[in-house]
């Protein structure tokens, strides 16, 4: 009898745990890490500018990445899916999403934002919330989560730039959901829609150690908005306004304001500088070095923007960085730039130029893993004066070279032309190869790049120069070398050794 119960019960218990396989692979069971059904997805569009990041300074802060965009539900063939921001918003165990797409049906609408939440009723992910934002501009979008009010809720702050060149900020503030709810669309209300030709940013403070602990109430953050002084008469006349948290109207209303007067410049020469992005580029092509807060000059900063080379060099005390000139935006103010970099691709930077005076612009970065609304400065921002002719500097860590030759160089296996619209041909053993080219100095070496407009899909090679004095030297060098964060490296190539051939 006891060997008979002991198979009733084995029997038993092998059933029960074939009936809970059973349910854990058929039932519907929500999780944190995107548990629900996988959509079929929208048309995917220019990926937005900044990189994934998240900070542990409060557990509202997310950004959203750039490469991600599978949703939980699904959208029609006609939204083009161009952010999704996954999070606990409502601190328990589900996903939520934030996604960020544009109706194609009507290419001049702009941006929505969509809340994307499980519903236990059904159960599944469905819509919950829907709103527009006043961004046109697809690639500047950045979505972004933090706690603006200082309350431990979540306000969601979508930034990026309209058709007619202003910097926008909608910010949706989502309010606790109530108990037992399943629709949460009168859950968000919008607390500020901003737009300036100047620049946007959030002025952080400091908060308390018991906000750090979640034991008490932090202070608001604040908004600042900079852009034309329109009351002025001088067009580069600036106002800063900064915004505060009202808690009547539940928005965020003026509270303090700041003039700034700007260098008085011809009206006539202001537009033709701001007429078009092929005039700005032209003003800004060349290098740039950052004015110190007394006015002058820090060889350590500057930048060289290279319109013709699609390409803007970076260098901060010693290290250059080459980004590619990917496209520009043009602003009431200036011109808003995307770049990436040269060695890997999906490290990207924008670039924020505000014309000040016919010789100085204000530039402000927005780093590839940051938002551009945080307000949070990098090496790069500030004043730059344009630099006419860098050899009347002394210590400077850039001295001008010819960027392009007219000259016949010939080694044992391959010839080089290098004409004088910047681009070269050479004549190998092998396969002939053409493209662009440029010399460029950094502290006391000089590099030779070429770009090669091959089926290589524009694979550049970088090399250290070592030529006689002048322009047509009659012996010349190659050494491979790379560009990093510690500056020009040499490889471990053997040099080519050229020779000027008579022509």
């Amino acid at each position: 009898m006891a060997r008979n119960i002991f198979r009733t019960l084995t029997t038993i218990s092998f059933i029960i745990a074939i009936l809970g396989i059973v349910a854990l692979i058929f039932l519907p069971f929500p999780s944190s890490s995107g548990g629900g059904r996988t959509a079929p997805q929208g048309r995917l569009v220019t990926p937005r500018i900044a990189d994934p990041t998240y900070t542990e300074a409060s557990p509202s802060e997310y950004s959203a990445p750039g490469g991600d965009v599978t949703t939980k539900i699904h959208f029609p063939e006609t939204d083009a899916i161009i952010s999704v921001l996954n999070g606990n918003f409502y601190a328990d165990p589900i996903e939520e999403q934030f996604v960020a797409y544009r109706d194609l049906s009507n290419p001049s609408s702009p941006v929505q934002l969509t809340f994307v939440g499980y519903d236990a009723t059904l159960p599944d992910y469905k819509r919950m919330w829907t709103n527009s934002t006043s961004i046109t501009r697809l690639e500047t979008l950045s979505l972004y989560t933090q706690d603006l009010l200082g309350d431990g809720s979540v306000s969601v702050l979508v930034s990026g730039m309209n058709d007619a060149g202003e910097y926008t900020l909608t910010v949706f503030h989502m309010l606790p959901p109530l108990a037992g709810e399943t629709d949460r669309s009168d859950r968000f209300r919008t607390i500020a829609d901003l737009r300036t030709d100047g620049g946007i940013t959030v002025k952080e403070v400091r908060r308390s150690q018991l906000y750090q602990l979640g034991l008490g109430l932090g202070e608001s953050f604040g908004i600042v908005v900079s852009g034309r002084d329109f009351q002025s008469e001088n067009l580069t006349d600036q106002i800063e306004v900064t915004y505060q948290y009202d808690t009547e109207s539940g928005r965020f209303i003026p509270d303090s304001t700041v003039r700034i007067p700007g260098a008085q410049i011809a009206q006539g020469r202001l537009q033709e500088i701001l007429s078009s992005v092929q005039s700005f580029e032209s003003f800004i092509s060349g290098l740039w070095f950052q004015l110190t807060p007394q006015g002058t000059i820090d060889r350590n900063i500057y930048m060289y923007f290279n319109p013709e080379m699609r390409e803007i060099m970076f260098y901060d005390n010693g290290i250059l960085q080459v980004f590619t000139w990917r496209n520009s935006l043009a602003t009431r103010t200036g011109l808003y730039i995307a770049t990436y970099n040269i060695s890997l691709s999906n490290l990207r930077r924008a670039v924020d130029i505000q014309l000040e005076s016919l010789s100085s612009i204000r530039i402000r970065l927005i780093e590839d893993i940051r938002p551009q609304f945080r307000g949070e400065a990098t090496p790069w921002d500030g004043s730059y004066q344009k630099v006419a002719s860098p050899r009347d500097l002394t210590d400077n860590p850039v001295e001008t070279v010819t960027a392009r030759i007219n000259a016949t160089y010939k080694g044992e296996t391959v010839t080089l032309r290098f004409l004088p619209n910047g681009t070269f041909t050479t004549s190998e053993t092998l396969t002939p190869r053409a493209g662009n080219y440029a010399f460029f100095r950094v502290n006391d070496i000089e590099l030779l790049e070429f770009q090669y407009n091959d089926d290589s899909g524009g694979e550049r090679e970088t090399y250290v120069a070592t030529r006689d004095q002048g322009e047509n030297s009659r012996t010349m060098r190659l050494t491979q070398a790379r560009i990093g964060t510690r500056g020009v490296e040499m490889l471990n190539e053997y040099p080519l050794d050229l020779t000027l051939v008579e022509e």
